[in-house]
């Protein structure tokens, strides 16, 4: 049986509104428009290189490059922030079938790590608030190791805090970066696929939560 897995956050345990659609709302009342396309491009690029920034940071400067293309100065950019904490805190909610994985994983011994490249100050409070916070063993966060997934730097304090066999060990998310960085781990992935549209190849797919425990027991 597994004996360690590490869950992404966002999207695989916490669902919350669409962040850009929300940020682009301050163009537009539109939920889905070209300026949250537009920021989620910026975003990305900003988020992949070497430097690194908070999301928060990251937020204000790819709200100024999308104000700037489009030539809407008036926009507050102070606001990113903001936005990205109402989102991710107060508006968040656990995936149906959250606990009850949490519980059985517990139940039986099984170490339980999140890996999310979150803002620590966002999401502690989060985890805190929808009391899941007490299931996991550890807790690697980007703004605390100064790094997102898949980044080198990332794997190898990740990979230090993990426990042989490491065949034995699976990391869960809904993205292809998840999988990249449990690749890098040398570990096993399943990818939570809402929309079976994956470019990479996970060792398992699932379309919901619920089929987790039927993988972990094989």
């Amino acid at each position: 049986m597994i004996h360690t897995v590490i869950f992404d956050i966002g999207g695989t345990l916490i669902e919350a509104p669409n962040i850009y659609d929300e940020l682009g709302k301050l163009f537009d009342n539109n939920s889905f428009s070209k300026y949250s396309i537009c920021i989620k491009s910026h975003f990305n690029l900003l988020r992949s290189r070497e430097k690194f920034y908070p999301v928060k940071k990251i937020f204000e400067k790819t709200l100024l490059y999308t104000a700037k293309e489009f030539n809407r100065l008036e926009i507050d950019i102070s606001k990113a922030s903001i936005i990205y904490q109402d989102v991710f805190l107060n508006r968040c909610m656990l995936i149906n079938g959250t606990i009850e994985l949490l519980n059985y994983l517990q139940a039986n011994n099984v170490r339980i790590f999140a890996l999310s490249d979150a803002d620590a100050d966002v999401l502690i409070p989060a985890l805190k608030k929808l009391s899941i916070f007490s299931f996991f063993n550890k807790i690697f966060v980007s703004s605390k190791l100064k790094a997102y997934k898949p980044s080198e730097k990332l794997i190898k304090k990740v990979a230090c805090n993990l426990t042989l066999p490491l065949d034995k060990i699976i990391l869960i998310g809904d993205s292809r970066i998840d999988v990249e960085t449990a690749n890098k781990l040398a570990i096993k992935s399943i990818l939570i696929n809402k929309q079976s549209n994956a470019k990479v190849i996970p060792t398992f797919t699932i379309s919901n939560i619920k089929y987790v425990k039927r993988i972990i027991n094989q």
